[in-house]
């Protein structure tokens, strides 16, 4: 029994020395300063300047409340028709600028879409703002391309020294706006 009962000191220590030794790492970056980013949108891009007016390109984002964010682009198979590249979805990270302020860098893998071959690295710089309802959001793109040398050698993305080219509509950047993804109640469609 004394046995048991040392055990289970021990373990309880243990617990406790792990609880305050381990960083408050794993919350919200937006914990404790207003509205939340955290979630899934559905975003448009404008897409007039290379599709005429009132086009629009769509997307899907997701932001992780640890910080980390993903991006699926209504362009991943390509552009449009005859369009030379394909995309991965991208991946990066989310920081809070303001109380309704944001910034995100993400970051993809361009392929020939014939041939299948990595040609190049692509990385988005947003900023954007939530609205007064916190369900929608509007904001910016700077869009930069990087090509690899060879199939199998691309320049590292994180290195000061590599150059990456503009890709935005003339004039400035990518403009886009977002809704909330909420829960629907589940049945048939009314």
């Amino acid at each position: 029994m004394r046995r048991l009962i040392s055990i289970c000191v021990a373990a309880a220590i243990t617990v406790a020395i792990l609880l305050v030794a381990i960083p408050k790492s794993y919350t919200s970056p937006t914990e404790n300063q207003g509205a939340q980013i955290v979630g899934s949108w559905y975003c448009l891009f404008d897409f007039s300047p290379y599709a005429g007016p009132g086009t629009a390109n769509p997307g899907l984002g997701t932001f992780f409340r640890d910080g980390n964010a993903s991006y699926t682009p209504g362009f991943m198979f390509g552009l449009f028709p005859g369009h030379p590249e394909a995309t991965t979805p991208s991946h990066g990270t989310w920081i809070t600028t303001g109380p309704r302020t944001f910034s995100s860098t993400t970051m993809a893998m361009r392929f020939d879409r014939v041939s299948g071959v990595l040609v190049g690295l692509a990385r988005a710089r947003t900023s954007f703002q939530l609205a007064d309802d916190v369900d929608h959001v509007g904001g910016i793109l700077y869009y930069e391309k990087v090509d690899c040398v060879a199939p199998v050698v691309c320049p590292d993305p994180m290195d000061p020294a590599t150059v990456w080219t503009p890709d935005n509509p003339p004039g400035g950047p990518w403009h886009f706006t977002g809704t909330r993804i909420r829960p629907l109640p589940v049945g048939p469609l009314p």
